[in-house]
């Protein structure tokens, strides 16, 4: 009898510890996909906070290329509008042709 009882207690706690086992490795595999969730997350924000700062990094890029042809093209307004004018005085023919062109260099 007593063995009888031994041994259905030892099947009975080998079954419990085998069913803990399995329950802990299912928690254990649980928080490893919670985590690895987790870290996808954090590095889809990341691959977005680098593409906004990309495109922001090109924007700024283009601004100063705009701003500076946008300079040079006044700057070489500036001078054509310097030089027309003794030229025009130069050339009395060209007077009346040359005042309107003067006038509107740069006015855009």
């Amino acid at each position: 009898m007593n063995r009888l009882i031994l041994g259905r207690t030892l099947i009975v706690g080998a079954v419990f510890l085998a069913g803990l086992n399995l329950r802990t490795r299912r928690l254990y595999v649980l928080s490893l996909e919670e985590r690895a969730a987790t870290l996808e997350r954090e590095r889809e924000r990341e691959r977005e906070a680098e593409a906004r700062a990309a495109v922001t990094e090109e924007r700024t890029r283009i601004a100063r290329e705009l701003h500076d042809v946008a300079d040079t093209g006044r700057a070489a307004l500036e001078e054509m509008r310097r030089l027309a004018a003794p030229l025009a005085s130069v050339l009395p023919a060209h007077r009346a042709l040359s005042r309107p062109v003067v006038a509107s260099l740069g006015a855009d």
